[in-house]
């Protein structure tokens, strides 16, 4: 199988840390790349001529938070909203986060950190979809 590149947009590091071991267990040929803010990761995507096939997405972040990040996705014409599955990876337990993330077209699924074994299976099927 080919690489696949996760972008992981998370502010914590250790839940980062986490993050990539748990997926890096997986056993696929993975190229994981972390920014820590939507600001972040839309320059990330700005410099990229590729899009990661995976966006893992937080929330709450700081300058730029996930909803911000995915109105700015939105509002682009180059930052690859039609090339790369959205996860929202999250906290949250709000239900109109889950609300909102069910609704925002951009959004192919929403799961709750952090990534457990149940979880990085779902991932897994986001990258493998």
């Amino acid at each position: 199988m080919s690489s696949k590149t996760i972008l992981m947009i998370e502010d914590d590091l250790a839940t980062c840390f986490l993050h990539r071991m748990v997926l890096e267990s997986l056993n696929l040929n993975l190229n994981i790349q972390e920014v820590y803010d939507g600001k972040e990761a839309i320059d990330y995507l700005s410099q990229h001529t590729s899009c990661p096939d995976l966006i893992l997405l937080d929330i709450n972040m700081p300058l730029l938070n996930g909803w911000e990040f995915l109105d700015a996705v939105a509002a682009s014409t180059e930052l690859c909203k039609d090339q790369a599955k959205i996860v929202i990876l999250t906290t949250s337990l709000n239900p109109e986060d889950h609300e909102r993330a069910q609704a925002n077209p951009l959004v192919s699924g929403l799961i709750i950190k952090p990534l457990d074994e149940q979880s990085v299976k779902q991932v897994e099927s986001y990258l493998l979809a």
